[in-house]
């Protein structure tokens, strides 16, 4: 387990492939604020989300809100937005959906790609985690960063520590996203789940019964691989 060092991240290309509108600030939305500062970030919005809208609207207003959302979320977090919309009308692991992805990662060439783990309990986050990975085969990525949302990772190897006005702002920027708050108190668990990575996870980084050299109220836990 490692401290994450931000200052041997600078200019990099960054996509970030997020199921839905929320799930790049829920996971990770200190890191890529802190990231943004001197890298580029993309977040790659994979569906139009719109079946997670509980408000009687049409299906294109559905859609338009949860856009609207995102885009004030990454605006906080100091990030870009793609939306793909690749949920017509379901999320699937296609031969046309894997070369969409892959035309993608060709055109931005990144240096890391942010995707979910492969046993989130979310079944769309499990197909963005295959849907991707299958689109990478043959392009040329440096490192994989896989991210918790609805199951926490297992076996995480970095974790980014961070304090209250980050913390502030990430909460900000989950707090966008109103028509998913409606239904899940997203920020309680943010709050519940990087409080937890922060207290064991110093003891983790620093060694079982030593004095922990690490400075932060908050964490993020992330499996970084190199290309599988």
């Amino acid at each position: 387990m490692e401290s994450l060092d931000l200052s041997k991240l600078v200019n990099k290309k960054v996509l970030f492939f997020s199921p839905h509108m929320d799930d790049d600030a829920i996971s990770a939305g200190a890191l890529l604020y802190s990231l943004a500062k001197k890298n580029t970030i993309i977040s790659v919005y994979v569906t139009n989300s719109a079946k997670g809208v509980s408000k009687d609207l049409s299906f294109e207003k559905k859609v338009k809100l949860r856009q609207v959302e995102g885009l004030k979320s990454c605006k906080l977090l100091g990030v870009k937005a793609l939306f793909l919309n690749m949920d017509n009308p379901v999320l699937e692991v296609t031969k046309s959906n894997i070369n969409l992805i892959s035309d993608l990662l060709s055109k931005e060439c990144p240096d890391i790609v942010f995707i979910p783990v492969s046993y989130d309990a979310h079944p769309t986050h499990a197909k963005v985690h295959d849907l991707v990975l299958e689109a990478a085969r043959d392009v040329h990525i440096g490192e994989f960063w896989f991210y918790e949302v609805w199951t926490p990772i297992t076996n995480p190897n970095f974790l980014y520590f961070f304090d209250k006005n980050i913390m502030k702002i990430k909460v900000r920027a989950i707090k966008q996203h109103k028509s998913q708050l409606e239904r899940t108190d997203f920020v309680k668990a943010v709050l519940g789940l990087d409080t937890f990575r922060c207290v064991l996870g110093e003891e983790l980084v620093s060694g079982f019964g030593g004095v922990s050299k690490i400075h932060g109220e908050y964490a993020e836990a992330f499996l970084i691989s190199k290309k599988l």
